[in-house]
């Protein structure tokens, strides 16, 4: 069933339905407000978390690995036979070396850093 209003009747339908219009319009914008603010809050949340520093219980010390800088015609080799303990073989001591150090092949360059594995 369709209804048509005429004159005043049809004029003050028109007025209700844009004041629900704007009605709608204000419900949406203050739940997508609400929406990003939920997800600026937990932005600021995650990001806080990661600028937390460790805590270790009372008897523990943080791991402090040597570290040094690679000079010109060092190579992973030559590292691992200077600086080896002798407690792993070189080939197990440069793998150790390169997991530490985020190393996915063996290239490294002058005035890197690199931590040693102990």
């Amino acid at each position: 069933m369709i209804h048509t209003y005429t004159g005043s009747i049809a004029q003050g339908k028109k007025i209700e339905a844009s004041k629900w219009n704007k009605r709608k319009q204000v419900k949406r914008m203050a739940a997508a407000g609400a929406t990003l603010l939920g997800i600026v809050l937990i932005i600021l949340l995650v990001s806080a978390s990661f600028g937390q520093t460790d805590v270790y219980a009372a008897d523990t010390k943080p791991i402090e690995h040597r570290t040094i800088i690679v000079e010109y015609g060092d190579t992973l080799w030559g590292i691992a036979s200077d600086y080896s303990t002798g407690q792993f073989g070189i080939k197990e001591y440069i793998y150790k070396l390169k997991k530490l150090n985020g190393l996915k092949d063996s290239s490294i360059k002058a005035g890197q850093k690199l931590i040693l594995p102990d």
